[in-house]
């Protein structure tokens, strides 16, 4: 992803992929999810292709979120995955909740689909990363990040 700053307090971000899952957009303002869909092949596929970019601007308390592959496909004991139906409505519901900080929002997420795996161990990593608009003008102290990763 590249962000960059838009003279209005919003950011621009451009976004490619390599076979990752999509990543979604959490509206402040309307209180809606998003699913950002970036097509693109698995790393060193067609090599000296680019990808396809996409281009979204967020807007102040909107919220930029990617999961790995592992959150999504995390199984449970009746050896379900997670997917990504759960993790739209996770990230709905916890920002209808109002934990929309980028380390509450990754910390929740990992959580709730610790939770729905009911004890049964992760098999590939879970990453979840936020990045969050914020006004640039109302700011004087950064807000906490984080990006939480096992």
């Amino acid at each position: 992803a590249r962000v960059d700053f838009e003279p209005r307090s919003a950011l621009a971000v451009q976004l490619a992929s390599v076979a990752m899952p999509y990543p979604y957009v959490w509206r402040g303002a309307s209180q809606r999810i998003e699913t950002v869909e970036v097509g693109g092949l698995p790393l060193g596929q067609r090599l000296g292709r680019r990808p396809r970019a996409e281009h979204i601007l967020l807007a102040p308390d909107d919220s930029l979120i990617f999961v790995s592959d592992g959150l999504v496909e995390r199984l449970n004991t009746r050896h379900e995955p997670w997917g990504f139906d759960a993790v739209e409505k996770a990230i709905t519901e916890l920002g209808s909740r109002g934990i929309l900080t980028p380390a509450a929002l990754c910390n929740a997420l990992l959580a709730a689909c610790d939770q729905w795996a009911d004890g049964l161990e992760a098999d590939d990593d879970m990453t979840v990363l936020v990045v969050q608009a914020r006004d640039l003008r109302r700011a004087t102290t950064p807000r906490d990040a984080a990006t939480p990763m096992r």
